[in-house]
This record gives C-alpha cells, sequence and structure tokens, in this order.
C-alpha cells in the first residue's frame, strides 16, 4: 500500500502473515493510509467482528455475493467509480 495508491481495501480477518485486526492497526498508524476505507470480510458475524477489529469502515459477512461487493463499493466510492489511476 504504500508503493501504490488505492482507493479501498477489502480485507480477510485470517490472512497468513498479519491478521486483519494487526493489518488496521497498521493503517491507522499510518498517516498516509488512514483515510483509505477498509471493508473486513470474515465468517465471523457482525457482533464477532466487531468485538475483534476497530478502524474498519463496512464489513461483509462470508460467504457474500458478488452484489454485496458492487453495492459496498458504490456506497464508499460512488455509483460510478472507476479504475484507481
Amino acid at each position: 500500500l504504500a508503493q501504490e495508491r488505492v482507493d479501498l481495501v477489502f480485507l480477510d480477518h485470517m490472512m497468513p502473515v498479519m491478521n486483519g485486526a494487526a493489518m488496521l492497526d497498521e493503517l491507522a498508524a499510518d498517516p498516509a493510509l488512514q483515510c483509505i476505507p477498509v471493508v473486513v470480510v470474515s465468517v465471523l458475524s457482525a457482533s464477532g467482528i466487531a468485538e475483534r477489529f476497530s478502524g474498519y469502515t463496512s464489513i461483509i459477512c462470508k460467504p457474500f455475493r458478488v452484489t454485496q461487493i458492487v453495492a459496498v463499493i458504490e456506497q464508499l466510492l460512488g455509483k460510478h467509480a472507476g479504475p484507481v489511476s
């Protein structure tokens, strides 16, 4: 993320090197990254995510439908969000 500008991050709770909560902490600690919206994607319930995470913008619970992904992108970036330039 330090090398590529992104508009939105989808973050899974279970990742191989760093878990999602630790990644959120890293994003929050970096002034250049803390304004990027973060969507937590997890098999945990919304209350389970709230117990383990802070600093996220939105939640998508697995299993999910593509329409949920599109809806959250439209909500956070706007209906006609284009590719990052």
